[in-house]
């Protein structure tokens, strides 16, 4: 991913494309080259994602998820400026 070789800053938060989760755990996988992002679902602080496979690549795994609607949301800080991604997700099972 970009977040490996680019002198940009990188951001992002994967799984876009998969809006429907047919189960109550959930796993979510960012990017970024610059801080450790923190998750957040509909507003509230779920905590800081852990290092992945690598120095850009960050997870969070949720159990226990009931079924609804989310807001999944990751925030990093770099001199003061906000970065945000973020999109919705339909738990079902």
């Amino acid at each position: 991913y970009k977040a490996n070789w680019s002198d940009e800053d990188v951001f992002h938060l994967c799984g876009k494309r998969y809006t429907a989760i047919n189960s109550d755990t959930l796993t979510f996988k960012a990017y970024c080259n610059f801080a450790t992002p923190v998750l957040f679902m509909n507003g509230e602080r779920i905590g800081p994602m852990k290092p992945g496979i690598n120095d850009v690549q960050f997870i969070k795994k949720l159990d226990g998820v009931p079924p609804g609607t989310y807001e999944v949301e990751i925030r990093a800080l770099k001199n003061e400026m906000l970065f945000r991604d973020a999109y919705e997700v339909e738990v079902s099972y």
